[in-house]
């Protein structure tokens, strides 16, 4: 996140009690650690729910793809370089710089989300699948219908 300082997003829930920089309803750029709580955070946040947490995820991958798309073809060059400590690749800079202007072509498919009911179970959260809607998101996935 730093390298591109920041993300830009409205804070869609109180984080007080995980980080009080993070004030629900203000519009604020994120770093790396903030974006790292926003995103991981699902204890004192919301209804504790990863389906909560997931939308925030998506709120936050939105705001960094548009950020991103935004900035010149070298971004990429000088990513690639900032992140080679880090990363083991035979991807070479120039071929990074080929990536990054196909994926500014992308068109994503629509997210999915698998019906089903969050419940208390032995002290721990746990989402329980709804079998029908499970089925209609693997034939959505997997099949065509002729």
């Amino acid at each position: 996140m730093d390298l591109i300082g920041g993300v830009t997003l409205t804070i869609t829930s109180d984080f007080s009690a995980v980080d009080p920089s993070l004030v629900e309803g203000e519009t604020g750029t994120l770093n790396g650690e903030q974006a790292l709580a926003y995103v991981r955070s699902r204890k004192d946040v919301d209804d504790q729910t990863n389906l909560a947490r997931m939308e925030r995820q998506r709120q936050f991958l939105k705001a960094f793809e548009e950020q991103i798309q935004g900035m010149s073809p070298d971004f990429a060059v000088t990513a690639y370089e900032e992140l080679s400590d880090y990363v083991i690749t035979d991807i070479a800079s120039g071929r990074a710089v080929d990536v990054a202007d196909r994926l500014k072509r992308y068109t994503g498919l629509p997210l999915l989300t698998i019906d089903g009911e969050n419940t208390v179970e032995d002290g721990y959260w746990a989402y329980n699948l709804s079998e029908d809607s499970l089925e209609q998101t693997i034939l959505q996935l997997f099949y065509e219908e002729i």
